[in-house]
């Protein structure tokens, strides 16, 4: 047989890379041939360009006239782009090249996006926004600096991050192109801060960052230098990019002011605008209005007779309002950066109309300044800009005009998803791994947030939200795949940590027998790793607190928590099936909110304590002397720290009704977020974490305490989130604890975690957290130095009655159960602080020794008990505690080996369910579906005030006791149920173990030896331990016993 060799050719070779190329990017060419297709349509719709107000100043630089001193904007697009081209070319052209620049902005950075690693499909829906958005289409047909200013941002960004490490010559070329920006539009100046953190990050040792730095500052410079010689030199109109700073800083300014509150001099009064005015005009209103003050206030010099300039007015007013207000203007800067993130693209009150960024069915004009006929005509503008006739293709119009007005622009929550997935990016950066695309996440979401702040510290603009499309998208597709790859490094990571344990060095001789039980044991934990153990291996929490991340990852099968590796995961049948429980749970609970949402909104979601933290601020903000006088109604008042109100102050400039909204929704979050956590602490993994963070935070979230928090606009869900979050962090982060304290710093009840870190010897993290309290209050006292006089040494915070009367139903603390029992307010207090002294020692005791045998996360629960117990007072959505402490109880449940005692957990879960859910309120009636629960069904004086002989909770008998004391009943069963699961834990461990000065072990327990129950416990099986276990040597640090021979 003769082999033949054929000879491909050339032509047949390209063919082949062609389709290759097609077939891998196809997602890309599609999206890149829709693009050309909007560009050709805007192209053809509007002939020669579209003008806008602005045009005029950068085309009246192109023709050496006196009219180019006129402009107060930078000039660089005049001298990059227009007078280049206009040379040759008219103003058809200009935008024929702005709309290759936009094709070229989506390739460029998609050939980025693969280079970094980013997935062919992620990549390619990262720049969709850029070929798709109508708004940047509209952008680019406009004779405007915008799609300029985005393709100088784009080359420098590609520049820095084409290398891991860019040398000098792409350091210096990313600095010229960053650089060149400024000059185009003003807020360019504000790139140099993210680019220098990337560089001086990614380079290394110290001194080729310090010439690396120093080389991009340099080339960063030089264009504005350059400029600003121009500017002087030529133009004469200055040193400096822009004469519009100080116009926009009044603007800015005297938009945000309370001019009523001011202290200002009688000739700057006039300029301060009343609300009206204010919301009327908005920000570019107040600067280019004629109506504004700026404009119709004249300012006559009594020794001349003639009218003279309010600038130095102005500029008196804006440094007035800063001096007085910073906390306005900085809230009026934050409610126009939120605005991007809107679902659809509306004008607000005093915003820019978004209509100008909008294609018309015709040619758009904006008299006086730009007309359709007269000297300020765009006819006349495209006579001077090398002619061209104005031709509107209606049929094109109309499309784009659907198209746009449709949907066809980038949504905010989009933007808003990509900038928090590039920022969880840009965390998950480690300095001894690839850190490339956790920095790519720190130079691109860095530059995005940069520019669309420095433009909205002037104004919003819809105009100036685009560089948003060339930045965000691309950050969050660069966080998600570094989160990705960070999350698979660890599963890796882990895996073989426990594939290549090895035996740990004796400190003195063993036998034959016992090397072969650590030959065993070692085989055991390998079998366990790669998921080819039939036995039951469940780690205590405390492997995994210590961040020995080696161990086997626990997940859910259909009799037990076993070792698995994350190839098995998916065969997981028990993790599917809990999974698909989680998210019928998640779903019906969040179906059941929106139907009661739906059919009672008042009764839903009201948001009472939402209106006292608003209103505390606002007082806080205009008349702080009266935080702790004013009264929202009689009995009602501020009772939270000087701090809380000013953390309140930063939200009151939101509309109430928007506030309220986000706050159930971060309430929700927080929720979650908490169970993920919580399942985490236990030591749950993959599939089977996720089933039962749905499933729990399901049930949770049709818990009486979460639903009046959710009521009410409460802030209970965040603080709880933001403790476990901080304590549930590894020992060496050295800000562990600051969490706790500024919790503590809005609400005292946290204090109580100090005291837990303190009884668990955990001294540095009660050190940070207690510094983080004090640093609060030196914050409180700073700004509000009054009131927290009042607040810290007049006794307020000791006045439990301030919010209402502390006998109520609602307060379900001992304090409340004892003043319900004596039938007066006065007189209990001593009672009250017994009780509070010995259930704060058990409750503390029962929690240092969870924490010491191990239960980690059951001992935190006991502390938040205990908290929630001592109390002077605890409203019933104080308790929302009870959803992580559903997640101990049915993880003690799961992890039971005996039928029974799984029985006897699921039993106990459902009673705290059942005690604590929101069910309907039959008895009452009542028009809330979720706001009813068992407690409610005592006659209760909710809302009063004071001590009266005739409130209803003094006069309650039968089941009216047991229902209205109900939380402070099972928190009392559990938390005696912990105390006595720790003793019992303590008592069972060996003696040398409970010596003074014996180390804490971790055991892995056989399965065939005779087991004794946890109630109410999360953590290991529950076996006993053999001998031989207990005097094995440890492994990797954690003295975990071994089991024997026989055993394996």
């Amino acid at each position: 047989m003769t082999d033949r060799i054929e000879i491909v050719s050339p032509a047949d070779r390209a063919i082949w890379a062609v389709t290759d190329v097609l077939r891998r990017h196809w997602l890309f060419i599609v999206l890149l041939a829709a693009g050309l297709v909007l560009r050709g349509l805007a192209q053809l719709g509007y002939q020669p360009a579209l003008l806008y107000i602005d045009s005029k100043r950068y085309l009246f630089g192109t023709d050496f006239t006196a009219n180019q001193s006129a402009s107060f904007d930078p000039l660089g697009y005049t001298l990059v782009v227009l007078r280049p081209v206009l040379a040759f070319a008219n103003l058809g052209f200009v935008v024929f090249l702005q709309h290759i620049a936009g094709l070229a902005m989506a390739a460029a950075l998609y050939v980025l996006l693969m280079r970094l690693g980013v997935a062919r499909w992620l990549a390619a829906l990262a720049v969709a926004p850029v070929l798709l958005d109508a708004y940047q289409v509209q952008a680019e047909q406009t004779i405007m600096p915008d799609v300029l200013f985005e393709a100088l941002v784009v080359a420098g960004l590609v520049l820095l991050l084409w290398q891991p490490r860019p040398g000098l010559a792409l350091v210096a070329c990313g600095g010229l192109a960053l650089g060149a920006s400024a000059p185009v539009r003003q807020v360019g100046e504000v790139l140099i801060v993210p680019a220098l953190a990337y560089v001086l990050t990614v380079t290394r040792p110290w001194r080729s960052r310090l010439l690396h730095g120093a080389v991009l500052a340099a080339c960063f410079a030089v264009p504005a230098a350059g400029y600003l010689a121009y500017s002087g030199v030529i133009l004469h109109d200055g040193y400096q990019l822009s004469g519009m700073g100080a116009v926009y800083l009044y603007g800015r300014t005297a938009h945000a002011a309370d001019c009523a509150t001011l202290k200002l001099p009688a000739a700057v009064r006039p300029l301060c605008p009343a609300p009206p005015v204010q919301a009327r005009l908005g920000v570019d209103g107040l600067v280019n209005n004629p109506a504004a003050p700026r404009h119709t206030y004249a300012v006559v010099d009594p020794r001349t007779g003639r009218q003279i300039s309010t600038s130095p007015l102005q500029r008196q007013l804006a440094y007035d309002v800063l001096r007085q207000q910073p906390l306005r203007v900085a809230g009026d800067i934050a409610a126009d950066s939120v605005k991007i993130f809107a679902l659809t693209r509306d004008t607000r009150e005093g915003d820019t109309p978004v209509a100008r960024w909008q294609f018309q069915l015709s040619f758009p004009y904006y008299p006086p300044l730009l007309t359709r006929y007269g000297a300020n005509s765009a006819s006349a503008v495209f006579r001077r800009a090398g002619g061209g006739t104005i031709h509107v293709w209606r049929p094109a119009a109309a499309m784009l005009r659907t198209y746009q007005l449709g949907g066809g622009y980038t949504p905010g929550p989009v933007f808003l998803l990509a900038l928090l997935v590039g920022t969880a990016g840009m965390f998950s950066y480690r300095r001894y791994r690839d850190p490339r695309l956790a920095l790519a996440c720190l130079l691109v979401t860095g530059v995005g947030v940069a520019t669309l702040l420095g433009a909205d510290l002037y104004e919003f603009s819809w105009r100036y939200q685009l560089p948003a499309l060339i930045t965000l998208p691309v950050g969050g597709a660069l966080g998600a795949t570094a989160v990705r790859r960070h999350l698979r490094d660890r599963r890796v990571a882990a895996a073989s940590r426990a594939r290549h344990a090895v035996r740990p060095r004796a400190r003195h001789a063993i036998g034959p027998q016992r090397q072969a039980r650590h030959r065993s044991a070692a085989r055991h934990r390998l079998q366990v790793a790669s998921g080819h153990s039939a036995r039951t291996a469940i780690l205590p929490e405390r492997t995994r607190l210590r961040r020995r991340r080696g161990g086997p990852s626990p997940l859910l099968t259909d009799t037990a928590l076993v070792g698995a590796s994350p190839a098995t995961e998916p065969r997981d049948r028990g993790s599917r099936v809990l999974a698909a429980v989680g998210v019928v749970a998640a779903a019906a609970a969040l179906g059941l909110f929106v139907a009661a949402l739906a059919a009672h909104p008042a009764a839903t979601l009201k948001g009472f304590d939402l209106g006292v933290y608003r209103m505390g601020g606002v007082v806080a903000r205009s008349d702080p002397a009266r935080l702790y006088t004013w009264q929202l109604r009689p009995g009602i008042q501020f009772t939270y720290t000087p701090f809380a109100a000013l953390v309140f102050a930063l939200v009151t400039w939101v509309p109430f009704r928007l506030l309220l909204d986000a706050a159930a929704a971060a309430s929700a979050a927080a929720l979650a977020a908490t169970v993920w956590i919580a399942f985490r602490e236990l030591g749950w993994r993959g599939t089977a974490r996720i089933g039962a963070t749905l499933l729990v935070t399901g049930l949770a979230f049709w818990t009486e305490p979460v639903q009046r928090a959710l009521y009410l606009g409460q802030i209970e869900l965040v603080l709880m989130a933001l403790i476990v979050w901080d304590l549930s962090q590894p020992d060496r982060r050295w800000w562990k604890g600051a969490g706790t304290g500024i919790a503590a710093g809005i609400k005292l009840v946290p204090l109580i975690f100090i005291a837990y870190l303190l009884v668990t010897r955990r001294f540095r993290q009660a050190g940070v957290a207690a510094a983080a309290f004090l640093a609060t209050v030196i914050t409180g006292f700073a700004a509000l130095p009054q009131d927290s006089v009042r607040w810290w040494f007049h006794g307020y915070f000791l006045q439990a009655g301030r919010t209402g009367f502390v006998g109520a139903m609602v307060n379900q603390s001992l304090r409340g159960v004892l003043t319900r029992l004596a039938g007066s307010v006065t007189g209990t207090e001593p009672w009250w602080l017994a009780a509070a002294i010995v259930t704060g020692i058990a409750g503390l005791t029962a929690a240092a020794l969870l924490h010491r045998a191990g239960y980690t996360f059951a001992g935190l629960m006991a502390c938040a008990l205990t908290g929630l117990l001592i109390s002077p007072i605890s409203w019933d959505h104080h308790w929302v505690w009870v959803a992580p402490g559903i997640a101990v109880l049915l993880d003690a449940a799961v992890r039971a080996e005996r039928r029974w005692a799984r029985a006897a957990g699921l039993a106990g879960a459902a009673a705290v369910f059942a005690a604590f859910g929101a069910w309907p309120r039959v008895w009452g009636g009542g028009p809330g579906l979720l706001q009813g629960g068992l407690i409610w069904y005592a006659p209760g004086s909710d809302f009063s005030s004071g001590d009266n002989a005739g409130y209803a909770e003094y006069h309650w008998t039968g089941m009216q006791l047991i229902a209205g004391n109900l939380y402070v009943i099972v928190g009392g069963a559990l938390l005696l149920a912990a105390l006595g699961a720790a003793v019992s834990m303590l008592q069972a461990r060996p003696k040398h173990a409970r010596r003074k000065h014996a180390r804490r072990r971790t055991h892995v327990q056989p399965t065939r030896a005779k087991s004794w129950p946890i109630p109410g416990s999360a953590g290991p099986t529950g076996r006993k331990f053999s001998r031989n276990q207990s005097r094995s040597p440890g492994v990797h640090g954690m003295r975990r016993a071994l089991p024997s021979d026989s055993q394996t």
